[in-house]
């Protein structure tokens, strides 16, 4: 099963970055990504990092239209085990969702608390400014299952 996590804008409470992580994926179908779009359009939320223990996607709303079916998407791939080097976690990612999510959820807090420390070189471009940005002072929110159009960020 995949996991939510969302940073949360520690004034407003609002999300703004949404991380799923699909632990048992080898890699995102085109079917998981855009489902994920989908979820930040509807949610208003402009950028997001689908997860799997090989690959993480950063995916960043352009706002090109007000409409779904005519917004475009710019799409990062970042090796996972390089994210989680940078952060000096251990790898290979963890077998189990529940760890690889734990594991997702302290790369999240580190490259927060000072991504030039813990952000691999190979993201800089991908996730500078706008992963990093929203990840500064957040507080992170994580819960089983992928986010439902009508739940709440409170």
């Amino acid at each position: 099963m995949a996991r939510t996590i969302a940073a949360l804008d520690p004034l407003t409470g609002a999300r703004t970055l949404l991380v799923e992580v699909h632990g048992q994926l080898a890699s995102p179908a085109r079917s998981v990504v855009l489902a994920f779009e989908q979820r930040l359009f509807s949610n208003h939320v402009r950028v997001g990092l689908l997860v799997t223990p090989s690959k993480t996607l950063v995916v960043r709303d352009t706002l090109s239209s007000m409409q779904f079916s005519e917004n475009k998407y710019e799409v990062h791939e970042v090796q996972t085990v390089d994210l989680l080097a940078g952060a000096r976690i251990a790898s290979p990612p963890e077998q189990s969702e529940e760890a690889f999510t734990r594991q997702v959820v302290q790369l999240l807090e580190a490259v927060g608390s000072s991504w030039y420390s813990f952000l691999h070189p190979s993201a800089v471009t991908a996730m500078v400014p706008d992963v990093v940005g929203n990840l500064v002072q957040a507080n992170l929110e994580v819960w089983d299952g992928l986010l439902e159009r009508d739940d709440a960020a409170e």
